[in-house]
């Protein structure tokens, strides 16, 4: 009878773990595989907290730093000052494939529109008119943020904060992306992102049905 391996294999060093499994903890899995599009840090924390509910926004952030320095991921618009986004490079890509393809990662294949997101813009009226405003302007190109309030103040007056507050909440959850400043530098640009658009035209088809 033929006698069994009692060979002890001897137990992996943390570097060599490392090197093997780059992507570790259930944080950053489920980061990495929440992160299959562009989006900020707001947008990727909203993503994971059905996995994981006590997730913030900072450490979504160290994370998004670790995989960067790491190679897997890059931020798509590093000039600008808020709404990064970030994504996956090639290398993040296979890997994040390579864990799924084992069953340790769970990959969030996101629709053209969140309906958490949908629902968070429906509850508003100035997240709507803003939105429904740029949709309906996004032939133009890059729109001056105070053009579009001048637009949005013809009929429904809204203050400067109020206006900047819902226009950044916009933009933290992918709907807006901000371009820069115009040549004064003293207004910002922002365009509609094709997630913003899907919001748009859901919110006008529900207005007028």
């Amino acid at each position: 009878m033929r006698k069994a391996d009692k060979t002890v294999h001897p137990v992996k060093l943390r570097g060599e773990d490392m090197r093997k499994w780059p992507i570790l903890g259930k944080r950053q899995r489920a980061i990495a595989g929440a992160l299959t599009k562009p989006m900020t840090t707001t947008a990727l924390a909203s993503a994971v907290i059905p996995q994981i509910p006590s997730v913030e926004r900072t450490q979504v952030a160290q994370v998004l730093s670790l995989f960067i320095k790491r190679g897997f991921a890059r931020c798509v618009n590093p000039q600008a000052h808020s709404g990064k986004l970030y994504e996956l490079t090639r290398k993040g890509a296979l890997e994040v494939g390579r864990l799924s393809n084992i069953g340790g990662i769970r990959i969030i294949k996101h629709g053209s529109m969140d309906d958490r997101v949908f629902a968070l813009v429906h509850r508003s009226v100035v997240l709507t008119k803003i939105i429904i405003q740029m949709n309906r302007h996004s032939q133009d190109g890059p729109i001056d943020a105070s053009i579009l309030r001048r637009w949005l103040s013809r009929h429904y007056p809204i203050c400067f904060p109020v206006f900047r507050e819902n226009l950044l909440k916009l933009q933290g959850h992918g709907l807006l992306r901000y371009l820069g400043r115009t040549l004064t530098g003293r207004h910002k640009l922002f365009m509609i992102t094709e997630s913003g658009k899907a919001v748009a035209e859901r919110l006008m088809k529900e207005t007028w049905n």
